[in-house]
């Protein structure tokens, strides 16, 4: 198993060298990443330093797109020297498509780590990419049982979050600066703000918004390094450490020398990590129990007399039931509408 962070300065590839445990490095251009501040000519100039530096460098595309700025992402790819880099690292399913389409010499490192919790959906993700897949980033929200069974199962290699910031929400709109009198832009430009709401008490979360859209962050970090011997004993392959909200600009791997030296000691606890942490998926996933509670109230009607349900439908065209029992179609029947 090996380590791989973020870069966006010659100082960050110096401290992530010096490691000997990060192997690979993360260039976010600012057309292509959500929270990516580096031109293309800069992050270009980074990929060549790197692999000056021994180092890998991965392209990160983890912008979710419409037809169109897919069209212009593919149009700045287009101008990159792909041979400089290990493997383009992307989020959205469209983008993976056309790499696999336009690139096929081009590695693929899927984010698999938002919709893609089931082994069944990673198999076919796999079966789909085939040997141009390099690498799956799992979920932070799989247990470790779950996750010690998908490294077994899965011939790809695996990589997991073994340290940084918990993504809960993502939106292509710009919602902060919506509300935002003082820095009401246009522009997509970089806005971070502290949020609560009324159901939260207490409880904020860090927003941030970029000409991407707006992020949204739990307060407390997520930190498994001090748990990671198990998984990979196992097969993991890589683990990220995410330290862009902890660096000074125009760093991205402030710290990464002292986490690392600390992992090889075998002395990394939480106390390693500056921020308040959790692992609580970790141990135990129990978002399911409250699923009865999320079913739709319609729910309640079907009562020993419900003939079907409806499953599909597009206008004029067809409708599509899921049959509960043998009826006549022809004859009256009750809907209930939702």
């Amino acid at each position: 198993m090996h380590f791989l962070t973020f870069a966006s300065s010659i100082h960050d590839l110096h401290r992530c060298k010096s490691t000997h445990l990060v192997q690979e490095v993360l260039l976010e251009p600012e057309t292509l990443t959500k929270q990516g501040r580096l031109s293309d000519e800069k992050a270009k100039s980074l990929a060549e330093a790197a692999r000056e530096h021994h180092l890998k460098p991965v392209l990160v595309w983890d912008i979710l797109m419409t037809e169109d700025s897919l069209k212009r992402s593919l149009d700045k790819l287009s101008n990159w020297d792909l041979g400089l880099l290990h493997a383009v690292r992307v989020h959205d399913l469209g983008a993976a498509y056309l790499l696999q389409k336009e690139w096929p010499q081009i590695q693929i490192q899927l984010l698999v780590n938002s919709g893609n919790h089931n082994l069944e959906a990673l198999l076919g993700w796999q079966a789909h990419f085939g040997s141009q897949l390099d690498r799956m980033v799992l979920s932070l929200e799989l247990p470790k049982e779950q996750l010690s069974t998908y490294i077994k199962t899965l011939s790809t290699p695996c990589e997991i979050l073994g340290a940084g910031r918990i993504l809960i929400f993502y939106s292509p709109r710009f919602l902060l600066s919506q509300n935002d009198q003082t820095q009401r832009q246009t522009d997509s430009s970089w806005i971070e703000s502290l949020l609560h709401t009324n159901e939260s008490g207490e409880q904020t979360f860090h927003a941030l918004q970029t000409k991407h859209g707006t992020q949204l962050f739990l307060e407390e970090d997520w930190f498994i390094l001090d748990q990671l011997q198990p998984l990979a004993d196992l097969g993991l392959s890589a683990t990220l450490i995410d330290l862009r909200h902890l660096s000074d600009l125009p760093n991205s791997a402030d710290g990464i020398e002292e986490i690392c030296n600390a992992y090889r000691l075998k002395q990394i606890t939480a106390d390693n990590w500056p921020r308040p942490v959790t692992s609580c998926f970790f141990k135990e996933n129990r978002t399911s129990q409250i699923f009865s509670e999320l079913k739709p109230k319609t729910g309640k009607l079907k009562v020993q007399g419900c003939l079907a349900e409806v499953i599909s439908f597009e206008k004029q065209k067809y409708c599509a039931f899921w049959v509960h029992q043998n009826f006549n179609a022809a004859e009256n029947t009750q809907l209930h509408i939702p």
